[in-house]
């Protein structure tokens, strides 16, 4: 067991350490303001509930679009009207679109909005601020509202005012990851909002028409004139073609220039004659190398030398039968022979003919390959001069042939343009028109009356957590400690209901009060470590924080338990002992100290207890000066010397300096800190005004209220005494 001289923790260090306790801490302080919380929560959701009785009910109508809804086209004419995509960004875009002022005007024009009371407000009855607004000068409403307040209901501010109102209540929401549009409409008449939902998509469609019908309209006069210009522009680009290659003499056979062809045809001739002079050339040769000219193939191949050759054949065989029976000499031989030489001379000179022949045709086949390779010589000339014309000439054609194109796919979209223009359809359609709703979509009662209950409750506990954090009374020990930097001594209940407070601990000894005034009694004794409590002084930092009654029930207290104790009242300012007690007058404090009396005729014994009793007397501006008195410290001194236990009832240490120096003259030092009235920086001033003086206060909490305190779920020794009185016998005040 710890010594009992050993200091003892910090209550707060103490509570701080338990496990859980800051989240009690938390949670006690809804508790402690309850009434707070139902104060704000009744008050949030009783005027939400009237709100909602005096509100005019609203109904909202829907009606469903689909954006981009695929078009059934004939035509196509996507690059002159594409359909719109149906991605985030268009669906938004159409959105913004419905909500555009002008198709809501559109709209307003139609339906009347303009003539109606629950959107003009130049139609409907001024309330009193409309009214005192009115009576102002004018230009006085634009200074205040920032806008000209509404006269005149078919003027353009009440048109203004008007379709803004409109606007408000018109809501156009995408739906979530779909191309449809919700378009909400809401109004003080069910059938009111439905016709304006239906009529606004209705609008929209139009629109679209509309916009498309235009766009066709300029499209197809642009086109028109565009067309025009690229016809002349065709005209003149063919004409360039057709009199550039008639300038160069530019002609073309089957898409093949001419010169191309005939420079082909020259060629092969050329090649072709090459052949022929080269195969004369040859059978010359074979001819002119041959023994016997006349077995050259030519010769061979000639039917009249093929002929004589068979004559001769035919000769030399009778010949040959006429030798083998007669000689040389005889006539017949001499016939044949001559017959022989005649022959062989024939074939000789047709051979020669033929050899003559080839020698020409060779001549004839040089003749004319030198004249083909002149033409050709002279082709190529000509192609490169007309290669070099026929780069300009492309780019003519090339031109040529894109404003060709140009014109005929302007013509080909013009023709599009307009067969499409009968056959629009707009890029959206309505998949849901709005019916008249039956219920009314604001005021929403039940959803508006749990949101009030929430927020109240919210507001209820964040002002109680605002009261506990700017309270700065004192209730617990963990707040006396905090203000003072010291644990309190004890925490001393208010006296029993029913009974007079200054013999409370006399009368009800087993209530908490008196408990607590012995547990207080105890403390002192263990700090006074065994010996006698000599003198305890009393005080506090302002008056009424009970002082008086805690140094009373204190000195009563030690009387009943059989010691020798005198009570002082050294509140020479507002002396209340005597009166507290019911004693007669007599000599008093005042009256010893100034040698007009002694101190046993001033010393009354109390009519209830062992009691004695120094009453004060009244001092008034000189109490400074007695309080500082060598007489004071020596009376005392006496006393201390005569009775166990002096208490002194001292005056506060805030307003005067009396109690300053009193203090210092006692040995114990009470400082008495009022439940829930003082002040977190007073009891802090007042301690700091003790030490100031060399003094060390003791503080003591008073006038607990037990049961609101229990209420609070403080956990301290004055919670013990209220949840468990029952143990000490005694009732709960």
């Amino acid at each position: 067991m710890p010594d009992a001289l050993t200091p003892a923790a910090p209550a707060a260090t103490v509570a701080s350490a338990l496990p859980g306790a800051d989240l009690r801490a938390l949670l006690a302080v809804p508790w402690r303001r309850r009434a707070t919380i139902v104060a704000v929560t009744g008050l949030g959701v009783g005027l939400t509930a009237l709100a909602l009785l005096l509100a005019t009910p609203r109904y909202t109508a829907s009606t469903l679009v689909m954006v981009a809804a695929p078009p059934a086209r004939v035509v196509a004419m996507d690059a002159v009207l594409a359909g719109a995509p149906a991605d985030a960004q268009t669906v938004f875009t159409e959105a913004e679109v419905l909500h555009a002022r002008a198709l809501l005007h559109t709209v307003a024009t139609a339906h009347g909005i303009y003539d109606d009371p629950e959107f003009n407000p130049a139609l409907t009855p001024p309330g009193l601020l409309g009214t005192a607004l009115r009576a102002l000068p004018e230009g006085w409403d634009r200074l205040l509202l920032g806008r000209p307040l509404p006269r005149d209901p078919a003027g353009p501010e009440a048109h203004a005012a008007a379709l803004d109102t409109f606007r408000e209540a018109v809501a156009v929401k995408p739906v979530h990851r779909s191309r449809v549009i919700a378009v909400q409409v809401e109004s003080e008449r069910p059938a009111r909002a439905a016709a304006l939902a239906n009529a606004l998509a209705e609008a929209y469609l139009t629109a679209q028409l509309e916009a498309k019908f235009d766009a066709t309209r300029r499209a197809n006069a642009w086109l028109d004139a565009r067309i025009a210009a690229l016809r002349d522009e065709v005209r003149l680009a063919e004409q360039a073609v057709a009199d550039y290659r008639a300038a160069h003499g530019l002609t073309e056979a089957r898409g093949t220039a001419l010169t191309s062809q005939q420079m082909a045809e020259v060629n092969s001739q050329l090649i072709l004659a090459k052949s022929r002079r080269s195969e004369a050339e040859a059978r010359l040769a074979a001819m002119r190398g041959a023994r016997d000219p006349a077995t050259a193939p030519e010769a061979i191949a000639s039917p009249l030398v093929q002929k004589l050759k068979e004559q001769e054949t035919a000769v030399l065989r009778r010949q040959s039968e006429l030798a083998a029976r007669y000689g040389d000499k005889h006539p017949r031989m001499i016939d044949v022979t001559a017959e022989l030489d005649d022959l062989r001379r024939k074939i000789a000179a047709e051979v020669s003919a033929i050899a003559k022949g080839l020698e020409n045709e060779v001549r004839v086949a040089r003749a004319r390959e030198d004249s083909l390779v002149r033409s050709l010589a002279e082709l190529q000339g000509r192609d490169a001069r007309e290669d070099e014309a026929a780069i300009t000439l492309r780019e003519l054609e090339r031109e040529a042939e894109a404003t060709r194109l140009m014109y005929e796919s302007f013509l080909a979209r013009f023709k599009e343009t307009t067969q499409q223009q009968s056959l629009q359809e707009p890029d959206a359609r309505i998949v849901s028109a709005a019916v008249a709703p039956v219920e009314p979509s604001f005021p929403r009662r039940l959803p508006a009356l749990l949101v009030a209950v929430a927020a109240s409750l919210a507001a209820g506990v964040a002002l109680a957590f605002l009261r506990e954090r700017l309270d700065r009374a004192l209730r617990t020990a963990a707040d006396v400690e905090a203000a003072t930097g010291r644990p309190p001594l004890a925490m001393i209940p208010l006296a029993p209901r029913g009974r007079p407070v200054p013999d409370a601990v006399l009368d009800a000894p087993a209530e908490a009060a008196a408990e607590a005034v012995r547990t207080l009694r105890a403390a002192l004794m263990v700090k006074a470590r065994g010996a006698p409590l000599g003198v305890v002084a009393v005080t506090s930092s302002l008056p009424e924080e009970g002082k008086t009654t805690l140094a009373l029930w204190l000195a009563r207290a030690a009387a009943q338990a059989g010691r020798s104790a005198v009570l002082v009242d050294c509140d020479l300012r507002r002396p209340s002992v005597a009166a507290a007690l019911g004693l007669a007058e007599g000599p008093t404090l005042v009256d010893v100290l100034a040698g007009t009396a002694d101190l046993e005729s001033a010393l009354v014994a109390d009519p209830r207890s062992a009691l004695t009793v120094l009453p004060a007397g009244r001092a008034g501006f000189a109490a400074l000066d007695i309080a500082e008195a060598p007489a004071l410290a020596d009376l005392l001194a006496t006393l201390k010397a005569r009775f166990e236990v002096v208490v002194v009832d001292a005056p506060p240490v805030l307003p005067v300096a009396d109690g300053r120096l009193l203090a210092r003259r006692a040995d114990h030092v009470l400082f008495a800190v009022r439940w829930e009235d003082t002040p977190r920086e007073v009891a802090a001033e007042g301690v700091r005004a003790l030490l100031a003086a060399g003094v060390e206060p003791l503080p003591v909490v008073t006038r607990v209220d037990l049961a609101r305190h229990a209420r609070y779920g403080y956990g301290d020794a004055a919670g013990v005494y209220g949840r468990y009185a029952s143990y000490y016998g005694a009732r709960r005040g």
